[in-house]
């Protein structure tokens, strides 16, 4: 019996491929087709990722009116070749397929963009049928989990509609945290007249054109209308062959090939490459690309191919130990330990996954490695408290944010604001408020930290000029000696003169004595200690004057930090009261224990090549946008607009804190980046007319596209 039914399996299958894609040829499939074998057929095509036969067989179950509840057909939406068909078999289903789809969200086996679909359906059936019912909890930790890494502006609008139709108020508020775009009213109506069509709606009454994308070359020479038919039969071309279905063989179209594209490659796509047959770039591509729909036999698949490519076995296991890592934050503990089992060194690989999947597979030494991490942290491995903290974040999200909290440090600003991002990536899988205290904490340590750097340059500079003062006076008391000298031996050469003109008062001698006391060394010294004596008597002037505004100058730096501790103090009386309850003092106290003492900065945001160094206030300059970024600021909401504009504001101002977030882009030379919550703001310095020129406001995941266009 089994034998039968795999034969019928198999047999429906191969229908399901030759049956052309149209509405009368499903409507004749679906009539005849029994809905047992069709489910069956499903589940193989499935296996196979055989989307072609996938999006038949659905099509041809719901033209029947036969589609199964929702929980037994969602599942094979993942492999459904066309968005709007996608809608369509949402629209037609029996039953709510809410449940349905938000499992198969939680799989990860989803495009980023159809889960963003797939949330809006959700929200939309709660909104018309939901009667008051609770917000399913999985939808709001979905929700907010695509808000904060939106892929394009057509998935924001996707996610910001599905806001708005679900109504929740924790998720509307993390909406506007983000700055995410308002609803288009067109887009809006056309993704909602989707939820309502039937199945002719999205299977077309004639078989559409195949386009097969690729480059086309020519094996034959091309034959002209009035040359010989290449058939043999003595007649032109024009008047035999042409037209002919195959009068184009001599056209071969070679699929594309590069890593480009095969990143932009759906699973089922990939199923069908010969590992063999692609490059070592390109099998890194496929391996990422099949971790990410988390697909892991695919993804191995295309990994024992890049293990005989690359030469260095090290190197082998460091691919392996990233699609390691990327099913371990999937959830995904025994896919980590049997891909790490066929690496190279096993041991090694699954040591360095030890926190991780301890954490998702406690045991008895699960809490010795938390603290054996944490004890090498506060001993100053910056590594391993990072890895601790993120492990946490990731596996026990609420204790994750307590450790996070003490973790962060002004001195390494990148990192600590990445770790917020984490923190409220965390309270959204807890569903808890958006907006954590540590926020809060990192900016009001970050403005003591700046203004403890700003008063240590101060006394460096008051010191500098105490040495150089000390150095002015020694300088003068030397000169003074000096010129003392000179007047005392000048005032000899002047009573010696003297004595030599009394002893020749004669008139008729003197101008010969004028003469000689001229030609003797007496008056030659005498004329060379007048002049060395003016030439003092000046240095001693320039000098005395140099002190002096030496010590107008301390005085006025005295005065200042002065001044500055006193409103130091009062400062911070003022922080102690707004963030008492809060456990900053923690996270000063891991710093000056060394935990996250050493190392520059990580630029790990966004994907783009930055030039790793801190770049210096310049000076004030007037903020100019350009068309493009004008436009895309109008679109923002107005927090976020209004937020951006003060960074703006601030970044024109020469503002320290603000200029520390700002990188250079490698890739666009010229070009420098400021982050401002999930966007990026991309602008250019006009140093001739003290102008910033703002050119593109971007969300972060089109940041890579943008600079490769600004190249």
């Amino acid at each position: 019996m089994e034998c039968n039914d795999d034969a019928l399996t198999s047999s429906l299958l191969q229908r399901a491929r030759a049956t052309p894609f149209a509405q009368s040829a499903i409507a004749a499939f679906g009539a005849e087709a029994d809905q047992r074998t069709v489910l069956a057929a499903l589940k193989t095509a499935r296996q196979d990722f055989d989307e072609p036969a996938v999006t038949t067989l659905l099509c041809a179950l719901a033209a029947a009116g036969r589609l199964p509840p929702a929980a037994e057909f969602v599942p094979a939406l993942a492999l459904v070749a066309d968005l709007g068909q996608f809608f369509g078999l949402l629209a037609t289903s029996p039953d709510d397929p809410s449940s349905a789809l938000l499992d198969l969200c939680e799989t990860g086996n989803l495009s980023r963009q159809r889960e963003s679909v797939a949330l809006l359906v959700v929200a939309v059936r709660h909104r018309r049928h939901g009667s008051g019912a609770p917000v399913d909890a999985r939808i709001c930790r979905l929700l907010r989990k695509q808000m904060r890494n939106p892929g394009s502006i057509e998935e924001a609008l996707i996610l910001a509609e599905a806001v708005e139709q679900l109504g929740d108020a924790e998720v509307t508020a993390v909406a506007r945290t983000l700055g995410l775009p308002r609803p288009s009213v067109m887009m809006t109506r056309r993704m909602l007249e989707k939820l309502d069509l039937g199945w002719r709606d999205f299977v077309p009454e004639r078989v559409a054109p195949r386009v097969q994308v690729g480059t086309v070359r020519r094996q034959a020479p091309k034959v002209h209308r009035n040359d010989p038919c290449p058939c043999g039969s003595g007649r032109k071309y024009k008047k035999c062959c042409a037209g002919k279905a195959d009068a184009d063989e001599g056209l071969v179209v070679e699929p594309p090939a590069g890593a480009q594209h095969y990143a932009a490659m759906r699973p089922a796509e990939l199923a069908r490459l010969d590992p063999q047959q692609i490059d070592r770039h390109g099998l890194i591509v496929c391996v990422r690309v099949a971790s990410r729909y988390h697909q892991w036999e695919l993804a191995e698949r295309f990994m024992v191919a890049l293990d005989a490519e690359l030469q260095e076995p090290e190197q082998a296991d460091e691919h392996r130990l990233d699609l390691c890592n990327a099913a371990v934050a999937a959830g995904a503990a025994e896919v980590a330990l049997r891909i790490a089992a066929a690496a190279h060194d096993p041991q090694r690989c699954v040591a360095r996954l030890g926190l991780e999947i301890g954490l998702l597979r406690p045991d008895a030494g699960t809490v010795a490695n938390l603290e054996a991490k944490a004890a090498a942290g506060l001993r100053g491995d910056s590594e391993s408290l990072y890895e601790l903290t993120y492990g946490l974040l990731d596996h026990l999200p609420a204790l994750g944010i307590l450790v996070a909290r003490g973790v962060l440090d002004p001195e390494r600003p990148l990192d600590s604001w990445t770790l917020v991002d984490a923190i409220e990536d965390a309270r959204d899988v807890l569903l808890l408020p958006p907006g954590d205290p540590a926020a809060r904490t990192l900016e009001q340590m970050s403005a003591e930290h700046a203004e403890a750097e700003a008063q240590c340059e101060d006394r460096k500079v008051l010191d500098g000029m105490a040495r150089t003062l000390e150095e002015k006076q020694r300088a003068l008391e030397t000169a003074q000696l000096e010129a003392g000298k000179l007047q005392t031996r000048m005032e000899e050469a002047s009573q010696r003169i003297t004595q030599l003109e009394q002893q020749t008062s004669s008139p008729s001698l003197a101008q010969p004595m004028a003469a000689a006391r001229a030609a003797t060394p007496e008056g030659e010294s005498m004329v060379q200690l007048q002049r060395e004596l003016v030439r003092l008597r000046g240095r001693v002037k320039e000098l005395k004057g140099l002190v002096t505004e030496n010590l107008d100058r301390r005085k006025e730096l005295e005065r200042h930090l002065k001044a500055r501790e006193t409103q130091d103090g009062a400062r911070a009386d003022r922080a102690a009261d707004a963030v008492a309850g809060v456990a900053t003092s923690h996270a000063p106290a891991v710093a000056n224990g060394g935990a996250v003492a050493g190392g520059g900065p990580i630029d790990i945001d966004d994907g783009v090549e930055t030039i790793d160094e801190v770049l210096a206030p310049r000076t004030v300059s007037v903020p100019v946008f350009e068309e493009v970024a004008s436009q895309a600021l109008h679109r923002l909401d107005r927090a976020m607009a209004a937020r951006i504009v003060r960074a703006v504001g601030l970044l024109a101002a020469a503002d320290p804190g603000t200029w520390r977030e700002v990188k250079a882009l490698r890739a666009a030379p010229g070009f420098l980046r400021l982050r401002v919550g999930q966007w990026r703001v991309l602008f250019r310095e006009d140093g001739e007319a003290r102008r910033l020129m703002i050119a593109q406001i971007v969300v972060r995941g089109e940041l890579e596209t943008v600079v490769r266009r600004l190249r």
